[in-house]
């Protein structure tokens, strides 16, 4: 009885244990951020934190508080690592797989039995859809090929089944070309969605086939009416047997002997009609000579006005100088009438002076 009490005890330690060192399962994508800590309040009063992290038997500092001040001695975790002093929560940013690994933290020097097991894995890749052809009339393969979770959905937000992996899926044409369709991979770290592809892209040559098939059958059906009448026409115009055996039978009908009438007298105003063409290809040379003329007349008339302007340039130019000339004579004079009248001053002073 005394050996069956003790070996319970035993064992509720050791779940007891189990549970205190239980660790948090944390992900992390390459390049991305992440954010842990304590899931209780850091009991007062708190002189240090300092997380460490073990990686393939290996402990190092990853953060670390103390005396006021915070530093991550570890160049894997250096620039990159913070610390909140409150709640004791570290954040880790432009992750690498290098930051996975077990982490702990000590608090006032005390390690604490919580622990946490970061995994940095890939994100997975932006989607793009494929499109296959199926045997199947009205229905195509869609394809998302990647090594990853692979869901599909419709434009409603329904779930769709596909084949081994969930890689490719039959989507059957169902007349609502707004209908779409997406492809999304997620992993433990990241979860991308593709552009959606829509029904009437996809049905799309189907569609173009059938309305091309039914505008040429249209145009055969209104174009066979307009091409006899143009032959009818043109036999008309052009074959005199025909012209005399058709022209007692229809000139009396109300719309097709007005236009055969209209024929005829296009027929017979050919000469007139080629007099006319002689006239007006006159008039034109006539009006190309008159244009020349006026561009020869512009011509002259520019270089008339440039002579014109020259001259007057020249004009103002020798005014001008002139104008120079008289000045510099006028000081030249001044000059030597001041000289002369020094030179009488002299005279008359030193006379007096005698």
């Amino acid at each position: 009885m005394l050996l069956r009490r003790n070996l319970l005890v035993v064992i509720c330690g050791v779940i007891i244990a189990s549970g205190a060192v239980s660790g948090t399962e944390v992900v992390g994508a390459v390049g991305g951020e992440v954010s842990f800590g304590p899931d209780k309040p850091l009991p007062p009063p708190v002189s240090s934190i300092t997380w460490k992290h073990i990686k393939d038997g290996e402990t190092v500092k990853a953060i670390e508080w103390e005396d006021g001040e915070i530093t991550a001695p570890n160049p894997r975790f250096k620039g990159i690592t913070t610390l909140d002093t409150k709640t004791g929560n570290i954040t880790i940013k432009e992750l690498t797989v290098e930051h996975s690994g077990v982490y702990t933290i000590d608090i006032s020097g005390k390690e604490q039995a919580q622990r946490f097991t970061l995994t940095v894995m890939e994100s997975v890749p932006q989607p793009v859809i494929k499109t296959e052809p199926s045997s199947s009339p009205g229905a195509v393969y869609l394809s998302c090929k990647y090594n990853a979770t692979v869901i599909w959905k419709n434009s409603a937000g329904k779930k769709l089944t596909g084949s081994a992996f969930e890689n490719t899926i039959t989507v059957e044409k169902n007349g609502n070309p707004d209908e779409f369709y997406t492809c999304t991979l997620e992993n433990k770290a990241s979860r991308k969605t593709s552009k959606p592809v829509y029904e009437r892209d996809l049905f799309k040559a189907e569609s173009d086939g059938v309305a091309g098939l039914t505008a040429t059958l249209i145009g055969v059906i209104l174009g066979i009416p307009g091409i006899l009448f143009a032959a009818f026409l043109g036999l008309y115009k052009l074959c005199p047997p025909f012209h005399n055996c058709v022209s007692p039978i229809c000139g009396d009908a109300p719309c097709i002997g007005g236009l055969l009438k209209c024929l005829d007298g296009e027929k017979k105003g050919g000469q007139a009609k080629g007099n006319n063409d002689s006239t007006v290809v006159n008039l034109l040379n006539q009006k190309e000579k008159n244009i020349e003329d006026a561009k020869e007349d512009a011509k002259e008339d520019a270089k008339e006005d440039a002579k014109e302007d020259a001259k007057e340039d020249a004009k103002e130019a020798a005014e001008e100088d002139a104008k120079e000339d008289a000045k510099e004579d006028a000081k030249e004079d001044a000059k030597e009438d001041a000289k002369e009248n020094a030179k009488e001053d002299a005279k008359e002073d030193a006379k007096e002076d005698a």
